[in-house]
């Protein structure tokens, strides 16, 4: 139903890490020209909105596309071909070959590893600063500001962090095809849009003015591009390195949707309106992502 041009196909194959690179670029610097329009900190129906459009977005990508391709590809090795999916690396096939025989899928098992892994680094974030952001959406803390430098400092590396693995995630989608790569962007993009904002409050409210918030997020946003260019010239020099990356970005999307995200709508003020305007931009960010789906 939907082609993309030729002449796209034809730049991605000739040039996969520029592609990366753009759509990292993009991913990090437009979700800050959104915040330019920001006078102060965003309204809760409005951030509650973004939100939920962002757990729908992610939610969809992860389990429509992300899994789904690296499931592909382990089928596609087995039948002695991939088809443009991501297959295992060679050093990892005899050990998915291993766990096949007690009925665990490698995908399945990776994308288990992602989710666990994003519990690790929040608990770490935890540890290092009790009872504070954490990375998480939720942005109560904003009002106190008895703990200034420590809250501010927090949040920036939580944030860089999250850009590094959003920036892996999205060189491994381009690495594995187009359209993947597309709909990993348009999923990083669309949750880093109320993500960034979000951050945004949460600086204003730490103490920072609108140009040192706003220069903060433009620092913190060239984790993306490190994070993109480590992974191209990984799955260079190791081959099937997006076959690893895609199922535990999966894993790490479903975290983030449904212990970030979720959590905050939940603990919100519950109106009718309110939950027809979340349960509709939810799935808005479902639908989203299978209309991404219809390019491939």
């Amino acid at each position: 139903m939907f082609d993309i041009p030729s002449w796209v196909y034809e730049y991605y194959e000739k040039d996969k890490i520029a592609v990366s690179v753009t759509a990292s670029l993009f991913t990090s610097l437009v979700p800050i020209f959104v915040i330019l329009l920001c006078p102060s900190a965003p309204s809760r129906g409005v951030l509650h909105a973004l939100l939920a459009f962002a757990a729908g977005s992610l939610l969809g990508d992860a389990l429509l596309h992300l899994l789904p391709h690296a499931m592909a590809g382990q089928a596609g090795h087995d039948h002695g071909h991939s088809h443009g999916h991501a297959p295992l690396p060679e050093a990892l096939q005899s050990v998915a070959a291993l766990l096949e025989k007690a009925h665990v899928s490698m995908p399945h098992l990776l994308f288990l590893v992602g989710l666990l892994l994003f519990f690790f680094l929040e608990k770490i974030l935890r540890l290092n600063h009790a009872g504070g952001h954490s990375h998480s959406h939720s942005h109560s803390a904003q009002s106190s500001k008895k703990v200034l430098g420590s809250h501010a400092l927090l949040n920036l590396i939580a944030d860089t962090a999250h850009n590094f693995t959003d920036g892996i995630t999205i060189a491994a989608g381009f690495a594995n095809s187009l359209p993947v790569g597309i709909s990993t962007t348009l999923a990083v993009f669309i949750h880093e849009i109320p993500h960034e904002v979000g951050d945004y409050a949460v600086l204003l409210g730490s103490g920072f003015g609108k140009t040192g918030a706003i220069v903060s997020q433009v620092v913190t946003g060239c984790g993306s591009l490190a994070g993109t260019l480590i992974m191209c010239y990984a799955d260079r020099w190791v081959g099937g390195a997006d076959a690893i990356v895609l199922p535990i970005s999966a894993g790490g999307f479903v975290y983030i949707a449904t212990v970030s995200i979720l959590p905050e709508l939940l603990s919100s003020q519950v109106t009718f309106t309110s939950i027809v305007m979340e349960m509709l931009m939810l799935s808005l960010g479902v639908a989203c992502m299978i209309l991404i789906g219809l390019l491939e």
